[in-house]
């Protein structure tokens, strides 16, 4: 009976030794494994010790077990904290200002005080139909637009962290977009694709 059972926990150690557990806890592992070794060579066994072999594998076992779960949880955790892409970032008031070609924001689509709590997604707005107006009142519209521009980028700016360097992404990318507009507004609204992915990976990156 005592013969089979340290068969029995030699198996036992030899599924272990495949999960890892060698490497858990050397010491003990090559303990436990050497003392199966030499039972396993005897003609018999008593069967007190055969128990006392079983309970130190199933003590060896359960520690390893709840080892392996603490391991995965933290990983688990650091998945469900990853910021979903599809939401908005604090550039994506900018971005879908600067992607519409030849129609300006309106009053309604546009944060009040640069406010960067947008539902709106980026590429979501509504093109209004093409109507005459007066020249003065299209005149106004245009400079509101540049000057609602100018404040997004200069409260992207500001909410650049206090430790940043000269070189910090953030900072570097809505300085480039500001100059870029003044130069040449067709060049910025191609390179405005590009800036959502890359302040989205550089606060993933902090998160990790």
């Amino acid at each position: 009976m005592s013969d089979g059972l340290i068969q029995e926990q030699a198996r036992r150690l030899d599924q272990l030794k495949a999960q890892g557990a060698d490497g858990y806890d050397p010491v003990r592992f090559c303990y436990l494994t050497s003392l199966t070794q030499r039972l396993q060579g005897r003609p018999r066994v008593n069967q007190n010790v055969a128990d006392r072999l079983t309970g130190a594998i199933d003590e060896f076992e359960t520690r390893f077990t709840e080892s392996q779960t603490r391991a995965r949880k933290p990983k688990a955790e650091a998945q469900d904290s990853t910021p979903d892409q599809t939401g908005p970032t604090p550039l994506a008031a900018l971005l879908h200002v600067l992607r519409a070609p030849d129609e300006t924001a309106s009053a309604d689509e546009i944060p009040a005080g640069g406010s960067w709590q947008v539902p709106v997604p980026v590429g979501s707005l509504a093109v209004a139909p093409p109507r005459r107006e007066l020249k003065a009142l299209g005149e106004l519209r245009a400079l509101q637009a540049r000057q609602t521009i100018e404040q997004l980028i200069e409260d992207a700016i500001a909410r650049t962290p206090a430790d940043a360097g000269p070189m910090n992404p953030h900072r570097l990318v809505t300085r480039a977009l500001k100059q870029m507009r003044a130069l040449s507004p067709e060049y910025a609204r191609h390179f405005a694709g590009y800036v959502d992915t890359l302040l989205w990976l550089e606060y993933v990156g902090k998160k990790a």
